[in-house]
């Protein structure tokens, strides 16, 4: 039905994670921090802003990029009421935690030193209340 109308699907149905990525509009400064990363290391950056700014979007899509540059990304959401993370970082070369708020300091501590340890960048997304 929805090819007869010009639509490729339904146009009203939610993106798959793979599509929200694909369709961010990265600003010049997203792509210069990738370049960035590339170039000095393993940096940790956090995406601070109100909610339904953009950040989830940004994510994904510099994780996205990065994975175009042949970088192993892990994408972890914390839902509400999770207070810890469940990734595995050993194998990656940066973790992206969307809602790092949610996650208790004492969490967040061992990340911190597991990444440090594997050398893995963490790119986390929190918003505001």
């Amino acid at each position: 039905m929805f090819p007869k109308i010009g639509y490729q699907s339904n146009p009203f149905r939610s993106v798959t994670d793979d599509e929200w990525a694909a369709l961010a509009v990265l600003p010049s400064p997203i792509r210069a921090l990738a370049d960035q990363l590339e170039r000095d290391g393993r940096l940790h950056v956090q995406f601070i802003g109100r909610k339904g700014r953009g950040k989830s979007t940004m994510l994904r899509g510099i994780g996205l990029l990065l994975e175009d540059r042949d970088w192993r990304i892990g994408f972890e959401y914390v839902p509400l009421g999770q207070h810890s993370l469940s990734s595995e970082i050993a194998d990656l070369d940066a973790l992206l935690i969307d809602e790092i708020q949610r996650v208790w300091p004492r969490n967040i501590w061992r990340l911190l030193r597991q990444a440090k340890r594997h050398q893995v960048t963490l790119l986390m997304g929190t918003h505001l209340n």
